[in-house]
């Protein structure tokens, strides 16, 4: 009997199988699959997707694998305190490339990132809890005008925040950054960084690192933990009204690159605050010319100065409450009979007789009352320090020189009645730059090219600055960048090359820019850059840009009144792009493939472009 029904009963067996086959494969088909997007048509997100609209979390996402959510441009992502989890070598939560995003009340765990910014601009993170994660909080990629606000970052195995080479006027205020495995904080190669108000401690082995930072402010933070190590090339800091309570003071530490550079920190300031448990306050290896007045010692108050000698590189110049650390000098004196040499002090009158090649440091240092004839010979250095370099100096001529392969070709600082004219800057990361209230700066006939970074940069309220009949070709972000400073004047240059913007103006005031070709590149205004004047330019491809800026999360500013008049834009396809800016003037301009649509007016946050005309 079982051998006659045997094969109905392998039919039945087949079919049974195959029936839940097909269930099984149905039900998957059926399950939810995560969306590309969360936006109006889905309104929960899960792992993976991008928040396309403000968005606001009702419920923990996780675990993910993947990266957890990535945001677009202007869009608030609000966890309202739910959990983002992961099991991933990605980010929690990654803003790549996004301009004025917002991601606020996240908590982020499990993650090689827990929040990322890659490149982008303007973008605020506030009120996150990051734990769990390798890094914390990452900021990079020429990143531009990051705030980062009230985050609580602890216990990440590796650091807590991070901030790559290449980001500009990132603002770090008000967070808790505490036991992050090897650093809370580590600062690599930023320019313009704000940290302010944080609080930052707990087991660790560095509190805060820098490496390479040029011209931040650390301001009213208190430092529990680790070192506060500055190394490299970090010039011109300002470290103000800082508590150091641990054991560690600070620790400015010259160091060579991989092809035998030496880069040491000098020129920072650090004043006011205080310094409690460590039993050395301040040392300084290999670095040189930094002061430190007002500060509260502790323990170290009888010895407050460890002086290093780093590979051959002397502390000298570092003064502590007045008082110079060293009374040697690491240079000679040259100038009439004396032949030059690199590092060398050029006193009264000089001129070159041979090339300067591979100057480890500074070129040449340029005392006041100096007139420096280069003859047409080179100072070449090695990607470091200054070819020129002039503090507090007065009555200084510059001319027939060329500078080539140093941070800053020519460094101006504090000076007063200077004349750059007749040099050629090639290859060094700035050209010339001018700070620290410098007076009657003319900067004349000269070719800056290839700069890696900017071909000249004005700021810290430097006064009657000109930049005249000066040739500039190929500059990576800027041919000229002016920061902070009044009545500067910008005429008949010639800009040319491949460049981000051909002129930057940030809270600069009474800038007279007049009759300049400007062949690639346009002319960006940010920030409180009012009252300036645009006269006769010619810009080929690229018109006016006016952006907004948000102090801190408090008030903007504008780039308000300012009046461009004459001139030609011929080729760009949005001749004004204006963000948040009113009462801007656009006078007898000839426009051309623009013409129809001269404006592209956005909203910042949510104030609105009024009041801007053309006449």
């Amino acid at each position: 009997m079982l051998g006659t029904m045997r094969p109905f009963l392998i039919m039945i067996l087949r079919g049974t199988l195959l029936c839940l086959s097909l269930l099984i494969f149905g039900s998957l088909l059926a399950q939810p699959v995560s969306a590309e997007t969360c936006g109006r048509r889905k309104i929960h997100c899960e792992c993976g997707d991008t928040v396309t609209e403000n968005r606001k979390l009702t419920q923990d996402l996780g675990t993910c694998r993947d990266v957890g959510l990535r945001v677009r441009s202007g869009v608030t992502l609000d966890c309202n305190g739910f959990v983002i989890r992961g099991r991933s070598s990605r980010e929690g939560i990654l803003l790549q490339g996004v301009d004025g995003a917002r991601v606020r009340n996240c908590e982020v765990s499990g993650f090689r990132f827990g929040i990322r910014v890659r490149a982008g601009r303007s973008s605020q993170i506030s009120s996150n809890k990051l734990h769990g994660n390798y890094r914390g909080l990452s900021i990079g990629e020429e990143a531009e005008d990051i705030h980062a606000e009230s985050n609580f970052i602890t216990k990440n195995r590796e650091l807590g925040i991070l901030v790559n080479p290449a980001t500009e006027n990132t603002h770090i205020y008000d967070n808790i950054v505490t036991e992050n495995g090897r650093r809370n904080i580590d600062i690599r190669g930023a320019r313009g960084l704000l940290l302010d108000r944080n609080t930052v401690g707990g087991r660790t082995r560095y509190d805060l690192q820098f490496r390479h930072v040029q011209e931040a402010r650390i301001r009213s933070n208190e430092f529990s933990g680790g070192k506060i190590q500055i190394r490299g090339n970090s010039d011109r800091n300002q470290f103000l009204d800082n508590r150091l309570l641990g054991r560690n003071g600070f620790d400015f530490r010259g160091e060579e690159d991989r092809d035998g550079n030496w880069f040491g920190p000098d020129f920072n300031e650090v004043s006011g605050g205080a310094v409690l448990g460590a039993r050395r306050c301040f040392r300084f290896a290999g670095a040189t010319y930094n002061v430190v007045s007002d500060v509260t010692l502790g323990e170290c108050a009888g010895r407050p100065t460890d002086l290093r000698t780093v590979d051959g590189h002397p502390a000298i110049g570092n003064e502590v409450e007045g008082q110079a650390s060293q009374n040697v000098t690491a240079t000679g004196v040259c100038g009439g009979d004396v032949v030059c040499k690199c590092g060398d002090l050029v006193r009264g009158s000089a001129r070159l007789s041979e090339d300067l090649l591979g100057c480890d440091r500074v070129g040449l240092r340029i005392e006041s009352g100096t007139t420096l004839d280069c003859g047409g010979h080179a100072i070449v250095g090695r990607q470091s320090d200054s070819g020129l370099r002039l503090q507090e100096a007065r009555d200084v001529r510059i001319r027939n020189c060329r500078i080539e392969n140093f941070e800053i070709g020519i460094r101006a600082q504090s000076v007063q009645s200077l004349l750059v004219t007749d040099t050629q800057l090639v290859l060094n990361r700035t050209g010339i730059r001018v700070s620290g209230a410098s007076k009657d700066v003319r900067i004349d006939g000269n070719s800056i090219e290839q700069s890696r970074e900017i071909g000249v940069a004005i700021s810290g309220g430097a006064e009657d600055t000109q930049i005249v009949q000066n040739t500039f070709l190929a500059s990576r972000k800027a041919h000229i960048e002016i920061e902070e400073t009044d009545e500067a004047l910008v005429d008949r240059n010639v800009f040319d090359g491949t460049v981000r913007r051909a002129l930057k103006l940030v809270d600069a005031r009474r800038t007279f820019v007049r009759s300049n070709d400007i062949l690639e590149g346009g002319i960006e205004l940010r920030g409180g850059s009012t009252e300036n004047r645009f006269l006769d330019n010619f810009l080929a491809d690229e018109g006016f840009r006016f952006e907004g800026i948000e102090e801190r999360g408090g008030p903007w500013r504008f780039p308000d009144d300012n009046l461009i008049e004459g001139g030609a834009i011929p080729n760009a396809r949005r001749c004004f792009v204006i963000r948040g800016a009113s009462r801007n003037i656009f006078r007898n301009v000839v426009l051309g493939e623009c013409e129809e649509r001269p404006f592209e007016l956005k909203n910042a946050d949510d104030h609105k472009p009024l009041d801007n005309r053309i006449e």
